[in-house]
């Protein structure tokens, strides 16, 4: 448990941060019919934060990518070019969805930007989609615009024309096409695009402004357990995702006993390494939307380049889930110690193992480590802690905002439980999302009607009101009819130094229902060193006998996951539970035989 002694209470803190008259202070507000705090001095909408820090800090790099660099002055003038071109030509209205669909590219930032400004909706389709699903993804939001990069231009191509007669379809970076700024048929070069139009470069202002409930933008789900459902966020929900991690910052500073720092225009840039996808909520909501308040340089990730970029480009943060962190501790200069300008991780997306804030305190000696959880329907972050309050509780998430109500309710009876008991995390607040994109079903299947969102994760909180996931609850191991948390069986994994991915299934079991069943990626130095049985045999230590697993399937590859870096369990327990039947075939059992 925690050994860290703060300096002020979570109250204390509570009450100096949100204090009349500072940039924190809440207030209340009328959402979907009831009664909300919220963010007292929040901007209304995207496009006033845009205009705002894209001239505030006009001078200084935006975008960092391979060999490009871009200002955020260059990025706020072609940004608004493009949202007059879009309404000028293209007829891109307040509410239309203009729908991106790109690796991480700098055209990311100008394209979503530039929706923005009008107060479209850019709809944010997972680049790693195959073809079915993206069809159906651009068919249920209807799109006025749609914009891809080369590779996502030269797969979709023959497809465009069945998906919608109003649907404007342009591709960016076609020098990059094979062969190089090729035609595609139905497919306009953006670039070509922008060079033609001579309107007037403020067009996008005769567009209304957004109100703060008004639509800002459509995230989809992973689509891991069927089709992808659009999330409708509001411009409040996007935009409170920086007034959270002001709080969360902040906080850690008061707890330690420290002043709150105060920003200064003169302060060297911070430069932040991206390394989630911009078309998830923690990548372009969290972190993308958010570092542009501080005039932070985004620096877009390269993992054959963690080392050169850590030290040539002076980061000074990165953010990504667990397996990249990993990458980050074990780039080449953070292993040999030599000294850099990194002082913060970040992670989203996944749950961390709990060895590792303390493996990058030890290797990052001063450096600060922020754990946050939330999902797409809540807007990104819903709890987050970091500093000393992660490290002395590196298997919690961390708290929520003031702005956010988290609770803990029995999954059968939907009764809320006390501290300490495990039950389904009920979400509620100013950035849930407006709901499933043309799926009232749906949406009313995830929020009840007093507006607490389902998450569908197994979790509690402690007596501070610490939230710790357990589990997914369809991910939830049942043995015998004891529940084992996969997270609790994969912590312990990751405490063997040897691993550098574990993933925890169950594999069926005739007298007990199921087992505890496991697959690993190990670290390069210990492939071909390290046996299945010396897996176990360290889990042992961690572990009570029955979450021991009793098969270790040993991956030559990454562990596969989704486009957002997340594990995808469903392939994982295919794969397990074939090699535990081939085991079972043959006799053989390399872990515990099952006993109650």
């Amino acid at each position: 448990m925690a050994t860290f002694k703060p300096a002020r209470s979570l109250e204390e803190c509570q009450k100096i941060l949100s204090a009349p008259g500072s940039l924190l202070e809440l207030d209340t507000a009328i959402i979907d019919g009831r009664k909300t705090t919220v963010w007292k001095n929040l901007w209304p909408n995207l496009r006033a934060y845009w205009m705002l820090y894209g001239k505030t800090w006009s001078q200084r790099e935006y975008v960092v990518f391979e060999n490009e660099r871009y200002t955020y002055g260059q990025m706020f003038e072609k940004s608004s070019k493009l949202a007059s071109m879009l309404r000028e030509v293209y007829g891109v209205k307040k509410g239309d969805r203009v729908a991106i669909m790109m690796r991480n590219f700098p055209e990311y930032m100008l394209c979503f930007w530039a929706a923005c400004l009008l107060g479209a909706v850019p709809t944010l389709l997972n680049s790693l989609l195959p073809v079915k699903p993206t069809k159906y993804c651009i068919r249920l939001t209807d799109p006025k615009i749609l914009i891809l990069d080369p590779e996502r231009a030269e797969t979709l191509a023959s497809h465009i024309p069945s998906l919608s007669a109003r649907l404007t379809t342009f591709v960016v970076r076609d020098h990059e096409l094979h062969p190089p700024n090729k035609s595609i048929r139905g497919i306009v070069s953006l670039q070509k695009a922008l060079d033609k139009y001579n309107g007037p470069l403020d067009a996008w202002k005769l567009e209304p402004e957004c109100s703060p409930e008004d639509d800002a933008a459509l995230y989809f789900t992973s689509g891991t357990t069927g089709l992808p459902k659009g999330v409708l966020e509001s411009q409040r929900g996007v935009l409170s995702n920086t007034f959270d991690s002001i709080y969360h910052t902040f906080r850690a500073f008061l707890r330690r006993g420290e002043a709150i720092p105060v920003p200064s225009p003169t302060d060297e840039q911070k430069v932040h390494l991206l390394g989630v996808p911009l078309f998830h909520v923690t990548g372009l909501t969290s972190l993308a939307v958010g570092i542009t308040f501080q005039g932070t340089k985004l620096v877009l990730w390269d993992p054959e380049q963690v080392g050169r970029l850590i030290v040539e480009e002076g980061i000074h943060a990165a953010t990504g889930v667990p397996s990249t962190l990993l990458d980050v501790l074990d780039s080449a200069p953070i292993k040999s110690g030599k000294k850099t300008k990194l002082e913060y991780l970040g992670g989203g997306g996944a749950a961390f193992p709990s060895m590792l804030a303390p493996e990058a305190v030890r290797r990052l000696p001063g450096s600060t480590v922020t754990q946050g959880y939330g999902l797409t329907e809540t807007n990104a972050i819903a709890v987050s802690f970091s500093g000393e309050d992660f490290v002395a509780r590196p298997s919690s998430t961390g708290l929520p905002p003031p702005v956010t109500e988290i609770k803990i309710v029995n999954t059968e009876t939907g009764k809320e439980l006390p501290a300490g008991e495990i039950g389904e995390i009920l979400i509620r607040g100013a950035k849930l999302m407006k709901g499933y994109w043309n799926d009232p079903d749906a949406t009313r299947k995830a929020i009840t009607k007093d507006g607490w969102f389902k998450s569908g994760d197994l979790g509690y909180v402690d007596h501070e009101g610490f939230l710790y996931i357990k589990d997914r609850a369809k991910d939830i191991i049942i043995r015998g009819g004891e529940n084992i948390h996969s997270v609790t069986v994969e912590n312990a994994l990751y405490l063997d130094p040897r691993i550098m991915e574990a993933a925890t299934v169950s594999v069926p079991d005739k007298r007990l229902g199921e087992l505890v069943g496991a697959a690993v990626l190990l670290k390069h130095e210990s492939r071909g060193k390290t046996t299945e049985a010396d897996i176990i045999q360290e889990a042992r230590k961690h572990l009570p006998p029955h979450a021991v697993p009793v098969i270790v399937y040993i991956s030559d590859e990454p562990l596969p996951r989704n486009a957002a870096r997340k594990f995808l369990k469903s392939d994982i327990r295919k794969i397990v539970r074939k090699a535990w039947s081939q085991r079972q075939k043959g006799g053989k059992n390399a872990g515990t035989r099952a006993k109650l």
